[in-house]
């Protein structure tokens, strides 16, 4: 069974809908999240206000746990980088691992912009288990 995250323009990055097809491990933590942040509607609540944090909260996060760790010159945006690399290392198309993380294709044709409505879901998801058989054996090499 295929799950997916929906991600609604209001709140996607670059203000274009995103489905993202869940890998097993991804739907596992997201899962973990959601039990940990009930009764709340929301899947990350501010434990401030009880509604969903803020935009910037991730961001700030980040800043404190890479300091904890010793990876003071390492920001959100290069797990982004790692998470494309990964993927085109493991034969996944560009364009398909930009459509992963909800880049737009490098392509900008009317017949792109206008004519092409496949959503791409099954390469995203083939391009995330990839990177995440990838991740797994890492994490079994620490």
């Amino acid at each position: 069974q295929m799950r997916f995250l929906n991600i609604p323009s209001k709140t996607a990055k670059n203000k274009s809908h995103h489905i993202v097809p869940l890998p097993p491990s991804a739907f596992k933590l997201i899962s973990q999240a959601a039990k940990r942040s009930y009764p709340s509607e929301y899947l990350f609540p501010s434990p401030v206000t009880g509604k969903p944090v803020e935009a910037k909260a991730p961001s700030r996060a980040w800043r404190r746990v890479r300091g904890n760790v010793n990876l003071t010159d390492v920001c959100v945006h290069d797990m982004r980088r790692t998470v494309v690399t990964g993927m085109v290392r493991a034969n996944v198309l560009r364009e398909i691992a930009s459509r992963a993380v909800n880049h737009v294709g490098g392509s900008n044709t009317v017949t792109d912009r206008v004519y092409n409505q496949h959503n791409y879901n099954d390469e995203k998801r083939d391009a995330l288990s990839r990177w995440e058989n990838h991740l797994m054996e890492v994490v079994k090499l620490t």
